[in-house]
Protein backbone atom coordinates (compact mmCIF):
# COMPACT_ATOMS: atom_id res chain seq x y z
CA UNK A 1 0.00 0.00 0.00
CA UNK A 2 2.78 2.42 0.91
CA UNK A 3 4.52 1.70 -2.41
CA UNK A 4 1.31 2.39 -4.36
CA UNK A 5 0.77 5.57 -2.36
CA UNK A 6 4.31 6.74 -3.11
CA UNK A 7 3.81 5.94 -6.79
CA UNK A 8 0.64 8.05 -6.83
CA UNK A 9 2.56 10.99 -5.40
CA UNK A 10 5.37 10.50 -7.92
CA UNK A 11 2.87 10.55 -10.79
CA UNK A 12 1.15 13.54 -9.23
CA UNK A 13 4.44 15.44 -9.24
CA UNK A 14 5.18 14.47 -12.85
CA UNK A 15 1.71 15.50 -13.96
CA UNK A 16 1.89 19.02 -12.65
CA UNK A 17 4.69 20.90 -14.45
CA UNK A 18 5.12 24.29 -12.90
CA UNK A 19 2.91 23.26 -9.98
CA UNK A 20 5.57 24.30 -7.47
CA UNK A 21 4.97 27.94 -8.43
CA UNK A 22 1.21 27.51 -8.11
CA UNK A 23 1.61 25.70 -4.80
CA UNK A 24 3.95 28.34 -3.40
CA UNK A 25 1.56 31.15 -4.30
CA UNK A 26 -1.52 29.37 -2.96
CA UNK A 27 0.39 28.26 0.14
CA UNK A 28 1.27 31.82 1.01
CA UNK A 29 -2.26 33.00 0.32
CA UNK A 30 -3.93 30.30 2.40
CA UNK A 31 -1.52 30.71 5.30
CA UNK A 32 -1.74 34.50 5.32
CA UNK A 33 -5.44 34.70 4.50
CA UNK A 34 -6.53 35.17 8.12
CA UNK A 35 -4.55 38.40 8.27
CA UNK A 36 -6.61 39.87 5.43
CA UNK A 37 -9.43 39.96 7.96
CA UNK A 38 -7.45 42.21 10.29
CA UNK A 39 -9.09 45.58 10.47
CA UNK A 40 -12.21 44.60 8.54
CA UNK A 41 -14.40 45.43 11.50
CA UNK A 42 -14.66 49.01 10.26
CA UNK A 43 -16.99 50.34 12.96
CA UNK A 44 -14.45 49.42 15.63
CA UNK A 45 -11.74 51.29 13.73
CA UNK A 46 -13.64 54.42 12.88
CA UNK A 47 -15.16 54.57 16.34
CA UNK A 48 -11.97 56.04 17.80
CA UNK A 49 -11.68 59.78 16.95
CA UNK A 50 -8.08 59.78 18.15
CA UNK A 51 -7.16 57.41 15.35
CA UNK A 52 -9.35 58.55 12.49
CA UNK A 53 -11.04 61.92 12.17
CA UNK A 54 -13.64 63.00 9.67
CA UNK A 55 -16.33 61.27 7.65
CA UNK A 56 -14.20 61.33 4.49
CA UNK A 57 -11.28 59.58 6.15
CA UNK A 58 -13.61 56.97 7.60
CA UNK A 59 -15.19 56.29 4.21
CA UNK A 60 -11.80 56.02 2.52
CA UNK A 61 -10.48 53.60 5.09
CA UNK A 62 -13.63 51.51 4.89
CA UNK A 63 -13.36 51.36 1.08
CA UNK A 64 -9.67 50.45 1.25
CA UNK A 65 -10.21 47.64 3.76
CA UNK A 66 -13.15 46.19 1.85
CA UNK A 67 -11.12 46.27 -1.38
CA UNK A 68 -8.22 44.54 0.36
CA UNK A 69 -10.52 41.85 1.67
CA UNK A 70 -12.03 41.22 -1.77
CA UNK A 71 -8.60 41.08 -3.40
CA UNK A 72 -7.35 38.63 -0.80
CA UNK A 73 -10.38 36.41 -1.15
CA UNK A 74 -10.16 36.38 -4.93
CA UNK A 75 -6.46 35.54 -4.87
CA UNK A 76 -7.04 32.77 -2.35
CA UNK A 77 -9.83 31.21 -4.43
CA UNK A 78 -7.69 31.32 -7.58
CA UNK A 79 -4.75 29.65 -5.82
CA UNK A 80 -6.89 26.94 -4.24
CA UNK A 81 -8.73 26.35 -7.52
CA UNK A 82 -5.42 25.73 -9.31
CA UNK A 83 -4.38 23.16 -6.72
CA UNK A 84 -7.82 21.51 -6.82
CA UNK A 85 -7.71 21.34 -10.61
CA UNK A 86 -4.38 19.52 -10.60
CA UNK A 87 -5.44 17.10 -7.85
CA UNK A 88 -8.68 16.22 -9.60
CA UNK A 89 -7.00 15.87 -13.00
CA UNK A 90 -4.41 13.43 -11.66
CA UNK A 91 -7.09 11.55 -9.74
CA UNK A 92 -9.15 11.12 -12.91
CA UNK A 93 -6.07 9.94 -14.82
CA UNK A 94 -5.35 7.34 -12.12
CA UNK A 95 -8.89 5.98 -11.80
CA UNK A 96 -8.81 3.66 -14.87
CA UNK A 97 -5.95 1.73 -13.23
CA UNK A 98 -6.87 2.34 -9.59
CA UNK A 99 -9.19 -0.62 -9.11
CA UNK A 100 -6.30 -3.10 -9.34
CA UNK A 101 -4.38 -1.42 -6.47
CA UNK A 102 -7.29 -0.31 -4.29
CA UNK A 103 -8.39 -1.49 -0.86
CA UNK A 104 -11.86 -1.85 -2.32
CA UNK A 105 -10.75 -5.26 -3.58
CA UNK A 106 -10.58 -6.54 0.01
CA UNK A 107 -14.11 -5.28 0.74
CA UNK A 108 -15.36 -6.82 -2.51
CA UNK A 109 -13.74 -10.19 -1.81
CA UNK A 110 -15.16 -10.34 1.72
CA UNK A 111 -18.64 -9.42 0.48
CA UNK A 112 -18.54 -12.11 -2.24
CA UNK A 113 -17.37 -14.73 0.26
CA UNK A 114 -20.12 -13.76 2.67
CA UNK A 115 -22.85 -13.90 0.03
CA UNK A 116 -21.62 -17.11 -1.63
CA UNK A 117 -19.89 -19.12 1.12
CA UNK A 118 -21.35 -17.67 4.31
CA UNK A 119 -20.32 -14.70 6.46
CA UNK A 120 -18.50 -16.92 8.94
CA UNK A 121 -15.78 -17.49 6.29
CA UNK A 122 -14.93 -13.88 5.41
CA UNK A 123 -11.72 -13.95 7.52
CA UNK A 124 -10.47 -17.23 6.05
CA UNK A 125 -7.25 -15.99 4.39
CA UNK A 126 -6.91 -19.01 2.09
CA UNK A 127 -10.45 -18.52 0.80
CA UNK A 128 -9.84 -14.78 0.48
CA UNK A 129 -6.84 -15.49 -1.74
CA UNK A 130 -8.78 -17.85 -4.03
CA UNK A 131 -11.66 -15.42 -4.47
CA UNK A 132 -9.22 -12.55 -4.96
CA UNK A 133 -7.50 -14.35 -7.83
CA UNK A 134 -10.87 -15.24 -9.35
CA UNK A 135 -12.27 -11.72 -9.51
CA UNK A 136 -9.04 -9.68 -9.38
CA UNK A 137 -6.50 -11.83 -11.25
CA UNK A 138 -3.80 -9.15 -11.17
CA UNK A 139 -3.62 -9.16 -7.35
CA UNK A 140 -1.03 -11.17 -5.47
CA UNK A 141 -2.14 -10.90 -1.84
CA UNK A 142 -4.59 -8.74 0.10
CA UNK A 143 -6.10 -9.53 3.51
CA UNK A 144 -9.50 -8.31 4.66
CA UNK A 145 -8.91 -7.00 8.20
CA UNK A 146 -11.88 -4.64 8.63
CA UNK A 147 -15.06 -5.20 10.61
CA UNK A 148 -17.93 -6.99 8.82
CA UNK A 149 -19.77 -3.68 8.27
CA UNK A 150 -17.36 -2.78 5.43
CA UNK A 151 -18.25 -5.95 3.56
CA UNK A 152 -21.95 -5.37 4.20
CA UNK A 153 -21.59 -1.85 2.81
CA UNK A 154 -20.34 -3.02 -0.59
CA UNK A 155 -22.40 -6.22 -0.78
CA UNK A 156 -25.01 -4.65 -3.13
CA UNK A 157 -22.20 -3.68 -5.53
CA UNK A 158 -21.18 -7.33 -6.03
CA UNK A 159 -24.03 -7.60 -8.53
CA UNK A 160 -21.87 -5.49 -10.85
CA UNK A 161 -18.63 -6.47 -12.57
CA UNK A 162 -15.70 -5.82 -10.19
CA UNK A 163 -14.25 -2.81 -12.01
CA UNK A 164 -17.69 -1.25 -12.49
CA UNK A 165 -18.43 -1.77 -8.81
CA UNK A 166 -15.17 -0.02 -7.92
CA UNK A 167 -16.12 2.93 -10.15
CA UNK A 168 -19.43 3.27 -8.30
CA UNK A 169 -17.72 3.06 -4.92
CA UNK A 170 -15.11 5.64 -5.99
CA UNK A 171 -17.92 7.98 -7.02
CA UNK A 172 -19.55 7.50 -3.60
CA UNK A 173 -16.23 8.23 -1.86
CA UNK A 174 -15.74 11.40 -3.94
CA UNK A 175 -19.30 12.58 -3.28
CA UNK A 176 -18.89 11.91 0.47
CA UNK A 177 -15.78 14.09 0.55
CA UNK A 178 -17.49 16.96 -1.24
CA UNK A 179 -20.70 16.65 0.77
CA UNK A 180 -18.69 16.65 3.99
CA UNK A 181 -17.11 19.96 2.97
CA UNK A 182 -20.53 21.53 2.45
CA UNK A 183 -22.00 20.09 5.63
CA UNK A 184 -19.06 21.45 7.64
CA UNK A 185 -19.35 24.87 6.03
CA UNK A 186 -21.42 27.79 7.28
CA UNK A 187 -24.19 28.87 4.89
CA UNK A 188 -22.05 31.72 3.56
CA UNK A 189 -21.23 31.12 -0.13
CA UNK A 190 -17.61 32.17 0.38
CA UNK A 191 -17.04 29.40 2.91
CA UNK A 192 -18.82 26.84 0.75
CA UNK A 193 -16.50 27.55 -2.19
CA UNK A 194 -13.32 27.57 -0.09
CA UNK A 195 -14.22 24.41 1.84
CA UNK A 196 -15.03 22.58 -1.41
CA UNK A 197 -11.68 23.65 -2.89
CA UNK A 198 -9.85 22.53 0.25
CA UNK A 199 -11.47 19.09 -0.12
CA UNK A 200 -10.85 18.81 -3.86
CA UNK A 201 -7.30 20.15 -3.53
CA UNK A 202 -6.24 17.67 -0.86
CA UNK A 203 -3.96 14.92 -2.16
CA UNK A 204 -5.01 12.70 0.74
CA UNK A 205 -8.63 13.32 -0.20
CA UNK A 206 -7.98 12.36 -3.81
CA UNK A 207 -6.22 9.21 -2.59
CA UNK A 208 -9.30 8.10 -0.64
CA UNK A 209 -11.06 7.92 -3.99
CA UNK A 210 -8.19 6.31 -5.93
CA UNK A 211 -7.62 3.62 -3.30
CA UNK A 212 -11.30 2.99 -2.57
CA UNK A 213 -11.04 3.96 1.10
CA UNK A 214 -13.84 4.63 3.59
CA UNK A 215 -12.02 7.52 5.33
CA UNK A 216 -14.31 10.12 3.73
CA UNK A 217 -17.40 8.25 4.94
CA UNK A 218 -16.04 8.22 8.50
CA UNK A 219 -15.41 11.97 8.36
CA UNK A 220 -18.89 12.54 6.94
CA UNK A 221 -20.39 10.55 9.82
CA UNK A 222 -18.65 12.74 12.40
CA UNK A 223 -19.69 15.97 10.66
CA UNK A 224 -23.28 14.75 10.29
CA UNK A 225 -23.32 13.92 14.01
CA UNK A 226 -21.99 17.40 14.79
CA UNK A 227 -24.68 19.15 12.77
CA UNK A 228 -27.41 16.95 14.24
CA UNK A 229 -26.16 17.78 17.74
CA UNK A 230 -26.25 21.49 16.88
CA UNK A 231 -29.87 21.01 15.77
CA UNK A 232 -30.76 19.21 19.05
CA UNK A 233 -31.33 15.88 17.31
CA UNK A 234 -29.11 13.96 19.73
CA UNK A 235 -30.63 10.53 19.12
CA UNK A 236 -30.04 10.75 15.37
CA UNK A 237 -26.57 12.18 16.01
CA UNK A 238 -25.63 9.03 17.92
CA UNK A 239 -27.02 6.79 15.19
CA UNK A 240 -25.07 8.67 12.51
CA UNK A 241 -21.87 8.48 14.54
CA UNK A 242 -22.05 4.67 14.56
CA UNK A 243 -20.78 4.78 10.96
CA UNK A 244 -17.27 5.43 12.35
CA UNK A 245 -17.11 1.64 12.87
CA UNK A 246 -16.13 1.52 9.19
CA UNK A 247 -12.67 2.58 10.39
CA UNK A 248 -12.90 3.30 14.12
CA UNK A 249 -9.29 4.36 14.73
CA UNK A 250 -9.95 7.55 12.75
CA UNK A 251 -12.45 8.88 15.32
CA UNK A 252 -11.93 6.70 18.37
CA UNK A 253 -12.03 9.59 20.84
CA UNK A 254 -15.26 11.12 19.53
CA UNK A 255 -17.67 8.93 21.58
CA UNK A 256 -15.59 9.68 24.70
CA UNK A 257 -15.85 13.38 23.88
CA UNK A 258 -19.64 13.04 23.79
CA UNK A 259 -19.56 11.45 27.25
CA UNK A 260 -17.41 14.25 28.67
CA UNK A 261 -19.64 16.87 27.03
CA UNK A 262 -22.69 15.34 28.70
CA UNK A 263 -24.51 14.45 25.47
CA UNK A 264 -26.07 11.37 27.03
CA UNK A 265 -28.83 10.78 24.50
CA UNK A 266 -26.31 10.78 21.67
CA UNK A 267 -24.06 8.43 23.65
CA UNK A 268 -26.98 6.08 24.31
CA UNK A 269 -27.99 6.08 20.63
CA UNK A 270 -24.40 5.45 19.56
CA UNK A 271 -23.97 2.61 22.05
CA UNK A 272 -27.31 1.08 21.08
CA UNK A 273 -26.56 1.22 17.34
CA UNK A 274 -23.08 -0.23 17.83
CA UNK A 275 -24.57 -2.90 20.06
CA UNK A 276 -26.98 -3.93 17.32
CA UNK A 277 -24.16 -4.02 14.76
CA UNK A 278 -22.00 -6.08 17.13
CA UNK A 279 -24.81 -8.55 17.80
CA UNK A 280 -25.45 -9.00 14.08
CA UNK A 281 -21.70 -9.46 13.50
CA UNK A 282 -21.46 -12.14 16.19
CA UNK A 283 -24.45 -14.00 14.77
CA UNK A 284 -23.28 -13.69 11.15
CA UNK A 285 -19.55 -14.19 11.55
CA UNK A 286 -19.45 -16.19 14.75
CA UNK A 287 -16.92 -16.08 17.54
CA UNK A 288 -14.35 -18.17 15.60
CA UNK A 289 -14.57 -15.70 12.71
CA UNK A 290 -14.08 -12.75 15.04
CA UNK A 291 -11.10 -14.57 16.55
CA UNK A 292 -9.59 -14.80 13.07
CA UNK A 293 -10.15 -11.05 12.68
CA UNK A 294 -8.28 -10.32 15.92
CA UNK A 295 -5.35 -12.48 14.84
CA UNK A 296 -5.22 -10.77 11.45
CA UNK A 297 -5.35 -7.32 13.04
CA UNK A 298 -2.56 -8.26 15.44
CA UNK A 299 -0.33 -9.24 12.52
CA UNK A 300 -0.64 -5.73 11.09
CA UNK A 301 -0.24 -3.84 14.37
CA UNK A 302 3.54 -3.49 14.19
CA UNK A 303 3.83 -2.44 10.55
CA UNK A 304 6.25 0.56 10.66
CA UNK A 305 4.72 2.11 7.52
CA UNK A 306 1.40 2.64 9.31
CA UNK A 307 2.93 4.30 12.39
CA UNK A 308 4.89 7.20 10.86
CA UNK A 309 2.06 9.74 11.37
CA UNK A 310 1.73 9.07 15.10
CA UNK A 311 3.24 11.54 17.58
CA UNK A 312 4.48 8.62 19.70
CA UNK A 313 6.51 7.34 16.74
CA UNK A 314 7.90 10.83 16.14
CA UNK A 315 9.07 11.11 19.75
CA UNK A 316 10.30 7.52 20.02
CA UNK A 317 11.73 6.05 23.21
CA UNK A 318 10.13 2.62 23.39
CA UNK A 319 6.66 1.21 24.10
CA UNK A 320 6.28 2.75 27.56
CA UNK A 321 7.04 6.27 26.38
CA UNK A 322 4.91 5.71 23.28
CA UNK A 323 1.92 4.71 25.41
CA UNK A 324 2.46 7.72 27.66
CA UNK A 325 2.51 10.04 24.64
CA UNK A 326 -0.69 8.48 23.28
CA UNK A 327 -2.38 8.96 26.67
CA UNK A 328 -1.21 12.59 26.83
CA UNK A 329 -2.55 13.26 23.32
CA UNK A 330 -5.90 11.72 24.26
CA UNK A 331 -6.20 13.83 27.42
CA UNK A 332 -5.33 17.06 25.60
CA UNK A 333 -7.78 16.21 22.81
CA UNK A 334 -10.60 15.56 25.27
CA UNK A 335 -10.22 18.70 27.42
CA UNK A 336 -12.25 20.81 24.92
CA UNK A 337 -15.09 18.28 25.27
CA UNK A 338 -15.19 18.75 29.04
CA UNK A 339 -15.29 22.52 28.52
CA UNK A 340 -18.10 22.14 25.98
CA UNK A 341 -20.72 20.99 28.46
CA UNK A 342 -23.91 22.94 27.64
CA UNK A 343 -22.06 24.69 24.81
CA UNK A 344 -21.70 24.18 21.05
CA UNK A 345 -19.63 21.08 20.46
CA UNK A 346 -17.94 21.65 17.09
CA UNK A 347 -14.45 22.39 18.36
CA UNK A 348 -14.66 19.57 20.90
CA UNK A 349 -15.40 17.02 18.17
CA UNK A 350 -12.70 18.47 15.93
CA UNK A 351 -10.12 18.18 18.71
CA UNK A 352 -11.24 14.60 19.39
CA UNK A 353 -10.76 13.67 15.72
CA UNK A 354 -7.34 15.33 15.67
CA UNK A 355 -6.34 13.47 18.81
CA UNK A 356 -7.60 10.17 17.38
CA UNK A 357 -5.46 10.56 14.28
CA UNK A 358 -2.41 11.83 16.13
CA UNK A 359 -2.44 8.97 18.65
CA UNK A 360 -3.29 6.17 16.22
CA UNK A 361 -0.52 3.74 15.26
CA UNK A 362 -2.40 2.35 12.27
CA UNK A 363 -2.93 4.93 9.54
CA UNK A 364 -2.34 5.14 5.81
CA UNK A 365 -1.61 8.32 3.92
CA UNK A 366 -5.15 8.60 2.58
CA UNK A 367 -6.57 8.45 6.13
CA UNK A 368 -5.06 11.88 6.76
CA UNK A 369 -7.91 13.34 4.69
CA UNK A 370 -9.94 13.18 7.92
CA UNK A 371 -7.76 16.07 9.19
CA UNK A 372 -9.93 18.19 6.90
CA UNK A 373 -12.61 18.23 9.60
CA UNK A 374 -10.42 19.92 12.29
CA UNK A 375 -9.12 22.24 9.55
CA UNK A 376 -12.63 23.28 8.50
CA UNK A 377 -13.73 23.88 12.08
CA UNK A 378 -10.60 25.91 12.89
CA UNK A 379 -11.11 28.02 9.75
CA UNK A 380 -14.44 29.22 11.17
CA UNK A 381 -13.05 30.41 14.50
CA UNK A 382 -12.15 34.02 15.36
CA UNK A 383 -8.72 33.17 16.79
CA UNK A 384 -6.16 33.91 14.05
CA UNK A 385 -3.64 31.36 15.34
CA UNK A 386 -6.13 28.52 14.89
CA UNK A 387 -6.78 29.53 11.30
CA UNK A 388 -3.08 29.93 10.48
CA UNK A 389 -2.11 26.54 11.93
CA UNK A 390 -5.03 24.87 10.16
CA UNK A 391 -3.82 26.33 6.86
CA UNK A 392 -0.31 25.03 7.45
CA UNK A 393 -1.69 21.58 8.30
CA UNK A 394 -3.67 21.51 5.06
CA UNK A 395 -0.51 22.36 3.13
CA UNK A 396 1.47 19.67 4.93
CA UNK A 397 -0.95 16.97 3.77
CA UNK A 398 0.59 17.16 0.30
CA UNK A 399 3.92 16.11 1.78
CA UNK A 400 2.73 13.47 4.23
CA UNK A 401 4.65 10.58 2.60
CA UNK A 402 7.98 12.27 2.09
CA UNK A 403 7.77 14.36 5.28
CA UNK A 404 5.41 12.60 7.73
CA UNK A 405 7.12 14.27 10.68
CA UNK A 406 5.99 17.66 9.39
CA UNK A 407 2.35 16.56 9.32
CA UNK A 408 2.58 15.04 12.81
CA UNK A 409 4.21 18.18 14.26
CA UNK A 410 1.72 20.59 12.66
CA UNK A 411 -1.21 18.37 13.72
CA UNK A 412 0.15 18.45 17.27
CA UNK A 413 0.36 22.25 17.04
CA UNK A 414 -3.26 22.45 15.89
CA UNK A 415 -4.35 20.17 18.73
CA UNK A 416 -2.47 22.39 21.19
CA UNK A 417 -4.20 25.44 19.69
CA UNK A 418 -7.59 23.78 20.24
CA UNK A 419 -6.57 23.05 23.83
CA UNK A 420 -5.46 26.62 24.47
CA UNK A 421 -8.11 28.40 22.42
CA UNK A 422 -10.55 30.80 24.10
CA UNK A 423 -13.99 29.44 24.91
CA UNK A 424 -15.54 30.29 21.56
CA UNK A 425 -16.71 26.83 20.65
CA UNK A 426 -19.50 27.86 18.31
CA UNK A 427 -19.12 27.86 14.57
CA UNK A 428 -20.53 30.75 12.56
CA UNK A 429 -23.84 28.88 12.37
CA UNK A 430 -24.22 28.77 16.13
CA UNK A 431 -22.55 32.05 17.09
CA UNK A 432 -23.94 34.90 14.99
CA UNK A 433 -22.03 37.51 16.99
CA UNK A 434 -18.70 36.38 15.51
CA UNK A 435 -17.73 38.06 12.26
CA UNK A 436 -16.84 35.82 9.31
CA UNK A 437 -13.09 35.20 9.30
CA UNK A 438 -11.33 34.23 6.11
Amino acid sequence: MREAWSELIARFELARPGFSVIHARASALWTLAPFFQTGLDCPSIVGHPGKVRGAVARAEIRTFLIARERLGRAALVVGLAEIALWCQAVMILQLPHAADVSDYRAYDVAARIGLQQGWSHIYDTALQLRVLHTYWPGASHLDYISLPINAWLVAPLTMLPPHTAFAVFAAIAWAALLFASQLASPPDRWFRVVFALLALGSLSGAATVVFGQVSGLVMLAVIASWRLLDADHEWWAGVALAAITLKPQLALLVPIALVLAGRWRAVAAFAGTCGVLAAVAVVAVGLPGLGQLLRLDASYTHDPSTQVWSLSTLIGGGPAIGFAVQAMVAVIALVPAWRARNRPIGMALAAAVGGSLLSSVYLHGMDLAVYLFPIWVAAQQPWVLLRVVSGILWLSLDFDVTRPRVTALVAAALLAAYFLSPMRLGSLRTNPDVGPPI
